[in-house]
């Protein structure tokens, strides 16, 4: 009768032993997962950041040229070749 005993003592033992290696397995596996998951969101943050700091540069240049706009339309006219009146025009001959 003990030894009946003992080996159903053993068998719940081994059940509860894997019972709990494959619980544990699962929290290992499911950590992973959402570390991963983590990993994913935090570069999606970081271009998402970046691309909020472009766009605030943009924004920041857009409103110094309104701010400016005497400046921003003689820098245009200089890029086009026009000059005030008064300048010295150079031209470079090669």
């Amino acid at each position: 009768m003990k030894k009946a005993q003992t080996s159903k003592k053993k068998k719940r033992n081994l059940f509860l032993r894997i019972a709990v290696l494959v619980f544990a397995v699962y929290i290992i596996v499911t950590l992973i997962q959402l570390q991963l998951t983590i990993n994913d969101k935090q570069s999606e943050i970081n271009e998402t950041s970046e691309a909020i700091t472009d766009k605030q540069r943009e924004n920041d240049d857009l409103q110094h040229k309104l701010d400016n706009p005497d400046q921003y339309l003689d820098q245009q006219a200089r890029d086009q070749g026009y000059v005030h009146p008064g300048d010295d025009v150079y031209k470079e001959i090669p």
